[in-house]
């Protein structure tokens, strides 16, 4: 396969490799000699939940962290100038003009109008209805709202804690932290929804280039691929949940792996050196996202040199002994891309398997009970693969990157399987949704549609595609699987349910007041909400908090605080987000009168006052 190869003096060197693996791989066997020592020697450390303990663990995972980030801040630093540094270099060299950003705007509403109009629509279908009334949310926007919105620039210690302070061997420092640094500039999360969209958008319009670039077909004859893949992967249940809710970090995970793909390719393709820097920025990063997003950005490399090593690349030749110079140059970028394993390693040890096993907490899906839900796309992603790597292995095709994003999305199925569970129209299963899509949208544009286009006009064919397109989600809205529509009416609901509630208390209470009666709350203890977050703000004279597990009352707030309660006739009970049933215990003894309910479902937001 010919390359647009462009000239440069700078060709990325191996020898950096030598350093990135001198420093991280000794350092990554201290770490696991510490842990060693750790779990041996647990009795010359401070006890376990002692305040000494406490104290300890929390300047360690603190200064930990701040060394990370420091030592990533600089590599990223580092990593950015010289992408920029090439790409100007390279512009020169080809003699290209990148276009203004309105101006560009201008000109693909001029050619994208379909898929502009439902950009637009289903950003508006994001936005409206949306609050900061999502589970761990909750706690974080707590913190955003703190101090009069006068502490703009400060890290926010809700973000922190949930991200850099874990304790049961999860390892994310980066998640969420495109919404930490958002929330500096804004607090309405509205404006946090939109940019949410932006970035689903960026992975459609980059999914598209991806797939045209590896089909190699003109913008003309490929005037549909956007269409059918804005709809195949934006309408599908597991892209509303990720994106039409804030608190999971699939969505920035799939932004970037797909910016990682797109680099890695465009390179392969031109051979381009700030594409090659992207590609491992980006894999950097990406690795840091969530516990197993390394699967993503480090089974790729292995895989495209596994078939450089059995002949089945279809970017190089076949390796033997006597070319192993010529194959160290042709996976240049995979040799850089595999250091990220030392880094995941070295990382991981010191940041979170050091504290998470001195504190001996247990890891967070030790009580998980895995399962497996999967429909039709994923079958085929199975099937494409395996028959593939079989037509590869009797020598009838030749593999590039995207079966090796097939075998890197699989293995991150089969983690999601060993860890929690993999349903295909969860959020969790993003990545593997996107790939999926890929794989669609690259058999229409290099097979079937070049076919057509033989017959019939190119828009008759990006007519017949998305029309093929939309039957599909018509037919899937049929399965026994949540769909995407029921998806988001889910997550309108349960927005509208909570707010609803949290308002009407309010409300309520200040009636109650104005009357000179004693306002007393009692919630479920084991809610997102608490005095800390959001009902501190109601106008009461004690909160009370309920806990299920023995049915015991304590005053958490207000009058007589931390003592023992018994319900009294006027006392409020009030159900936001917990199930209605929890709080019967309290019902049983006396009788109540429903003030709100939002629906008839078990976990409705919902008010009762006891009667005499």
């Amino acid at each position: 396969m010919s390359k647009t190869s462009l000239k440069s003096t700078d060709a990325p060197s191996l020898k950096p490799l030598k350093w990135i693996c001198g420093i991280t791989i000794p350092l990554s066997l201290i770490g696991l000699g510490l842990w060693g020592w750790m779990l041996k020697n647990r009795d010359n450390l401070p006890a376990i939940g002692t305040e000494a303990s406490q104290r300890l663990l929390g300047q360690y995972l603190a200064t930990a962290h701040d060394i990370f980030l420091i030592l990533l801040a600089i590599t990223a630093v580092l990593l950015v100038r010289l992408i920029s540094k090439f790409q100007r270099n390279e512009a020169t060299e080809t003699g290209r003009l990148q276009k203004p950003p309105l101006q560009a705007l201008f000109d693909f509403a001029k050619e994208q109008p379909i898929a502009l109009s439902l950009f637009a629509a289903y950003t508006v279908a994001m936005v409206q209805g949306t609050t900061w009334l999502y589970p761990e949310l909750v706690g974080w926007y707590s913190d955003v709202v703190s101090d009069h919105l006068l502490n703009n620039f400060s890290f926010h210690s809700e973000f922190i804690s949930e991200t850099m302070r874990r304790r049961d061997f999860r390892f994310f420092p980066l998640a969420h932290q495109d919404l930490h640094v958002l929330s500096w500039f804004t607090a309405y999360v509205k404006v946090w929804m939109l940019v949410s969209a932006a970035e689903l958008i960026a992975i459609v319009v980059l999914s598209t280039r991806f797939v045209r670039r590896l089909s190699s077909i003109d913008d003309k004859q490929g005037a549909g691929i956007l269409i059918i893949t804005a709809l195949l992967l934006m309408i599908h249940p597991s892209t509303a949940e990720g994106f039409f809710q804030l608190i999971y970090c699939e969505r920035l995970l799939t932004l970037v792996f797909i910016l990682y793909a797109s680099s890695y390719l465009h390179y392969q393709k031109t051979n381009s050196n700030a594409s090659f820097y992207s590609t491992f920025l980006f894999g950097l990063i990406g690795i840091f996202i969530k516990d197993i997003a390394a699967i993503l950005f480090i089974i790729p490399p292995i895989a495209s040199i596994a078939f450089g090593f059995l002949g089945w690349d279809k970017n190089h030749d076949q390796w033997s002994l006597k070319s192993t110079k010529k194959f160290l140059k042709d996976y240049r970028l995979e040799l850089w891309l595999l250091t990220l394993i030392s880094i995941f390693i070295f990382s991981y040890s010191y940041l979170s398997l050091l504290p998470s096993s001195y504190i001996s907490q247990g890891s967070y899906s030790d009580k998980s009970e895995s399962s497996i839900e999967f429909d039709w796309r994923f079958t085929f992603l199975i099937l494409l693969t395996t028959s593939r790597l079989i037509m590869a292995g009797l020598g009838r095709l030749r593999l590039h990157l995207l079966d090796a994003l097939n075998i890197a999305s699989i293995s991150y199925a089969g983690a999601l399987f060993i860890l929690v569970s993999f349903k295909s129209y969860s959020y969790l299963s993003l990545p593997v949704h996107l790939v999926t899509t890929l794989n669609v949208v690259w058999i229409w544009s290099s097979a079937l549609a070049p076919q057509i286009n033989r017959k019939l006009p190119w828009r008759i064919t990006a007519a017949i595609g998305t029309t093929a397109a939309v039957i599909v989600l018509i037919l899937e809205s049929n399965q026994g699987q949540p769909s995407f529509i029921k998806t988001v009416q889910w997550i309108k609901s349960r927005q509208s349910s909570w707010l609803g509630a949290y308002i009407r208390v309010n409300e309520i209470a200040r009636e109650i007041r104005q009357k000179g009666e004693p306002v007393n709350i009692i919630y479920n203890s084991n809610s997102w909400f608490s005095r800390k977050r959001h009902l501190g703000k109601i106008n009461y004279d004690r909160l009370i908090g309920f806990d299920p597990d023995d049915n015991s009352l304590r005053i958490e707030d207000g009058i007589d605080r931390g003592a023992q309660y018994t319900p009294l006739p006027g006392d409020l009970i009030l159900n936001i987000d917990k199930s209605i049933y929890s709080l019967k215990p309290i019902f049983s003894n006396s009788s109540h009168e429903q003030l709100y309910r939002h629906n008839k479902t078990d976990d409705s937001g919902a008010i009762y006052r006891l009667q005499p």
